[in-house]
């Protein structure tokens, strides 16, 4: 990963943990098999939300959000007797509980938004009233969240939560490859950014790590 100048299913770092531990589940549905439900719907959200389908992103969001707290809850089949045990299963309830935030905190962006474009396309349509500026605005303010995401799932990775990684590279991609669509629809776009080479580098970099280290398999 040289780092910048669709959330897959890897299991939960502490969750694989606590299996390791010799844990069993005793639920009809363990934390693994829900996180992974969870994980599905989640990616099903975003790609529903990229081709402007917010009601059904809505709900895939908050499916993902239910299956993430019923994951936490089917924790307490785990073993907790000693202290590890009781450590692992707190580290993977604290993964779970932020993936249930992340989740909550994508179906806000989006319940209560009727259907519209597809994100894969320039959503920041040039005027003569004075609309570009608002454009360029949303273009830098796209960038910095982008970027800010990267630096997240370099954090969770490091943190070992790998699925939580992903997941903020997948943002971070996504982000990127949305402000690089509107630049190329109108290349007057480029204007918001003092250096547009180095944004299509970032955004190369990005979808690069997303895919080949942060969602590796």
């Amino acid at each position: 990963m040289a780092g910048l100048a669709l959330w897959k299913a890897p299991l939960g770092g502490l969750i694989a943990a606590a299996l390791l531990l010799g844990a069993q589940p005793v639920l009809a549905n363990d934390p693994v098999s829900l996180e992974r439900d969870a994980m599905s719907e989640f990616n099903a959200g975003v790609d529903a939300e990229n081709d402007g389908q917010n009601q059904t992103a809505c709900r895939r969001y908050r499916n993902a959000a239910g299956l993430f707290n019923n994951a936490i809850y089917a924790l307490l089949s785990y073993p907790m007797g000693t202290e590890d045990e009781r450590d692992n299963v707190k580290g993977a309830a604290n993964q779970l509980q932020s993936r249930v935030d992340l989740a909550k905190e994508r179906a806000n962006g989006v319940c209560g938004l009727s259907d519209g474009p597809s994100r894969g396309a320039s959503s920041a349509a040039v005027s003569d009233d004075g609309a570009d500026t608002a454009s360029l605005e949303e273009l830098q303010q796209a960038q910095t969240l982008a970027r800010r995401q990267y630096d997240e799932a370099s954090r969770k990775y490091e943190a070992h939560d790998f699925a939580g990684a992903c997941a903020s590279a997948r943002l971070s991609a996504d982000g990127f490859a949305r402000i690089i669509a509107a630049m190329k629809a109108d290349g007057s776009l480029e204007a918001a950014f003092g250096n547009p080479a180095q944004v299509y580098a970032n955004a190369a970099q990005a979808i690069e790590d997303r895919d080949t280290f942060f969602c590796k398999s």
